[in-house]
């Protein structure tokens, strides 16, 4: 049985759906780590690719399916550090920004479902016999097909499927490292620099606390604040966290 998939770019539609899916997911499910995982990195290392090839070649000649996936995979590996150089220097324009999740993850989504308007837009402009077309040839085993063969093609399929879940299965069950808190305290801007010295009485100052749990299991943290005076001794306040 052949399928001939043409006349809608259905794959591009499929990129956008997924896309939008993770992109709901991590803002709001982030404790989906698995699903995360197993979508983010097509997210990462295959749609930016395809979508771009889809948009610079809509019709079926030039390249073969095989080829649009060997180019897709090597483009999204480009896509990925150039978008984020771009957004490293964004920085020096506003320290919030910068390379973080809340940044990436729009940019790069933006990226995909431009791409993939203006690929369906070229490949729908196109006459039907000129579009790119991804063929699934769909073959049953023939009435005479001895057992051997089949024993072997039922172990050829069970294989497949045993890799596929034990590659799932590594992908969304890291192993588990160090065990360690880190703790940090940064300034009113963010960063390790220009921390309040000098303070009359009264004046108010603000520095940032930051602690990142790294223990695998949870913790409750307690920060000791010493306030230091110029005079006398020092007095000792708890803020529990």
């Amino acid at each position: 049985m052949r399928i001939v998939i043409r006349d809608r770019p259905y794959d591009i539609y499929l990129i956008i759906f997924l896309s939008t899916l993770l992109f709901l997911i991590i803002w709001l499910l982030p404790g989906t780590k698995s699903l995360r995982v197993v979508l983010g990195l097509p997210f990462i290392l295959f749609f930016p690719g395809w979508v771009t090839v889809s948009a610079l070649f809509p019709e079926k000649r030039g390249l073969d399916f095989l080829e649009r996936v060997a180019i897709s995979f090597g483009l999204s590996i480009a896509i990925v550090p150039l978008l984020g150089l771009a957004l490293n220097y964004t920085w020096y324009a506003n320290p919030k920004l910068g390379i973080r999740l809340w940044t990436v993850l729009p940019s790069l989504y933006i990226y995909i479902i431009t791409m993939s308007i203006l690929a369906a837009f070229r490949r729908i402009a196109l006459d039907p016999e000129d579009r790119f077309e991804i063929l699934l040839n769909i073959s049953f085993p023939e009435e005479d097909t001895t057992p051997l063969d089949k024993a072997l093609t039922v172990i050829l399929v069970a294989s497949i499927i045993l890799s596929i879940a034990t590659l799932i299965y590594v992908i969304v069950t890291p192993k588990e490292g160090e065990h360690f808190t880190v703790f940090y305290v940064l300034g009113p801007s963010g960063m390790a620099y220009d921390y309040p010295r000098n303070l009359t009485v009264g004046e108010n100052a603000t520095v940032i606390l930051g602690v990142k749990n790294h223990e695998y299991k949870t913790v409750t943290y307690t920060i000791v604040v010493y306030p230091a005076l110029r005079e006398g001794n020092y007095t000792r306040e708890f803020l529990e966290v």
